[in-house]
């Protein structure tokens, strides 16, 4: 496990961006494309740094993102690491389940428009 927590965030924060950018690939019907290839790539040299726990918020959120796809409803947009790591240590103390939680709740609640 990463004993640095700006290191920790950043692969979280990491394989949310590439959950996201897969899945907008699959709304276009290119998910099996060479980018999309390079994206699970990605993800799977991150995903073995994770907690069990967040590997598992990282399968629900999949899960919400194909429900998306499949209502053709928008997709959250990107964060930058930068805003991540701010919105994390302005939480203080809270884990990062509970950060990405909130996250997720915000834009449940109130969505984007479409990318």
């Amino acid at each position: 496990m990463i004993d640095q927590k700006d290191d920790y965030l950043y692969f979280l924060k990491r394989s949310v961006d590439l959950f996201v950018r897969l899945h907008k690939l699959i709304k276009k019907g290119k998910d099996e494309s060479d980018e999309g290839e390079k994206i699970r790539e990605e993800c799977d040299q991150y995903w073995n740094l994770l907690s069990e726990e967040d590997q598992e918020w990282l399968r629900s959120l999949s899960a919400n993102l194909y429900a998306l796809v499949e209502t053709a409803g928008p997709l959250p947009p990107t964060i930058s690491n930068e805003e991540m790591l701010r919105r994390a240590k302005e939480k203080g103390g809270r884990s990062t389940k509970e950060i990405l939680d909130d996250l997720n709740k915000k834009y449940k609640n109130n969505p984007p428009a479409n990318q």
